[in-house]
């Protein structure tokens, strides 16, 4: 009698290690799927979004190096692709890639106010450490220097945002800032899976570069 007593104290004791076993499993699976929104929110929501913010220069990956960059607002008043939609001012980019020995793609891309990725990434490729040279409506690149332009190619919801948003930017400073996040593909990579290098936020700064 007290045997199979000691049996069943035995069995409930292991169901309720079962049990607890099960549970802390769904506890941890929750934290890691908590972590991985977290970090997905980050990439996707400009969490420095009232202050301006930059992961410090140089930006160093396995076969790239972004030495120097300048991120700001400038006018492309003289652009006739982009006077078509309505846009008079957007965000850029102008990065040199001075030291690189290396070859690949880089991605451009941008982020408004809102979190939203506008348009799709700009992709510049570079041969042993320069650019190809090349010169398109929104974006150009020589040497080793490159520069990119915020130009929703298919995002048409987000074209006139661009220009709202420059007039904002410098009448409200509680407005959320635009953003710019740069990643990289080496030339052997072999799972073609982009690199992230480095983000920044847009400064309220209007540049006098060259309209694409």
């Amino acid at each position: 009698m007290q045997e199979e007593k000691a049996k069943k104290k035995e069995g409930l004791l292991k169901k309720i290690g079962i049990f607890n076993l099960i549970c802390i499993t769904l506890f941890v699976g929750a934290l890691l799927l908590s972590a991985a929104y977290v970090a997905y929110s980050y990439r996707h929501i400009p969490t420095h979004e009232n202050g301006e913010h930059q992961v410090e220069l140089p930006w160093v990956g396995e076969n790239l190096i972004i030495r120097s960059a300048e991120f700001g607002w400038v006018n492309v008043k003289g652009n006739e692709w982009m006077a078509m939609k309505g846009i008079t001012h957007t965000p850029f980019v102008k990065v040199n890639i001075d030291g690189t020995t290396g070859s690949g793609t880089l991605y451009i891309q941008f982020i408004n106010s809102q979190g939203h990725y506008v348009g799709q990434p700009t992709t510049i490729v570079y041969r042993d450490g320069t650019f190809e040279t090349i010169d398109r409506k929104y974006y150009h690149a020589t040497g080793t220097e490159a520069t990119a332009y915020a130009f929703p190619v298919f995002l048409n919801t987000h074209i006139v945002s661009a220009n709202d948003q420059f007039i904002t930017h410098f009448n409200d400073k509680r407005s959320p800032l635009w953003r710019v996040e740069i990643s990289y593909l080496p030339a052997d990579s072999a799972d073609n899976k982009p690199l992230f290098l480095g983000y920044s936020t847009i400064q309220k700064k209007l540049y006098s570069v060259d309209a694409p």
